[in-house]
């Protein structure tokens, strides 16, 4: 109970924060609410239910707490590199950036609904971070606003990329969690023989800081399939 306690004067403190910083909505609006449990909220998605757009997938295997989805779409993604930061500055900078995208802060001055989830890579070349959300996919390269902050960039993924993904996940994840599963994600591709690309390591969070229950989070890296 103290610890529950705690943790919503935490989000308390942090909505405050944001308000005091100019970030009226609040950290935990930036992330989707979740919906009912299931897998696939919107149509052609297999990750965890949540209430916003998550990326189009197949899974096309799974195998001792791991599978293999891949993507058809050109996916789309709002991203930003926060530089020399630790994990926490750096999530909490680089979603309210990409977070700023779709209320508005674009060249249309366009409000886009919010997807999920919020896609954190390591980037030690940087000391810091990158923070990605993902685009609709109603909007084309040519369709979708451009961010009007210059630290923030529109990213295109290629068509077919393949990932394979551990989770979904409970609790409150920080970095060293985060890290812990990755490396057993990797551990059990290597034992498989499964190549992957160490860069596309990610946190995905799908659940709000106010979610206290059912919480969602995985961890992602890109693979390479062979011909």
């Amino acid at each position: 109970m103290q610890a529950v306690r705690a943790l919503l004067v935490l989000l308390a403190l942090a909505v405050a924060a944001g308000a005091a910083e100019g970030r009226p909505e609040g950290f935990g609006r930036w992330f989707v609410v979740p919906a009912a449990d299931g897998v696939g909220s919107y149509a052609g998605a297999c990750g965890p239910a949540v209430g916003g757009e998550t990326p189009a997938c197949n899974v096309s295997g799974r195998n001792k707490g791991h599978e293999l989805r891949s993507y058809p779409d050109d996916e789309m993604w709002v991203t930003t590199i926060v530089v020399n930061a630790s994990y926490d500055k750096a999530l909490e900078d680089g979603v309210w950036r990409c977070r700023a995208f779709f209320a508005a802060h674009n060249s249309r001055a366009e409000a886009i609904p919010l997807t999920a989830p919020v896609l954190t890579m390591p980037r030690p070349e940087a000391g810091g971070y990158e923070v990605s959300l993902l685009v609709p996919r109603r909007y084309s390269p040519e369709s979708v606003p451009q961010p009007a902050d210059p630290k923030v960039r529109l990213v295109k993924m290629p068509r077919g990329v393949v990932r394979a993904v551990l989770g979904p996940f409970g609790g409150f994840p920080n970095e060293a969690v985060y890290e812990g599963k990755l490396a057993r994600l990797k551990a059990l591709l290597q034992r498989r023989g499964m190549a992957f690309d160490e860069s596309t390591g990610a946190y995905a969070a799908y659940s709000s800081p106010y979610t206290l229950l059912n919480r969602k989070q995985e961890v992602w890296i890109t693979v390479f399939l062979p011909n």
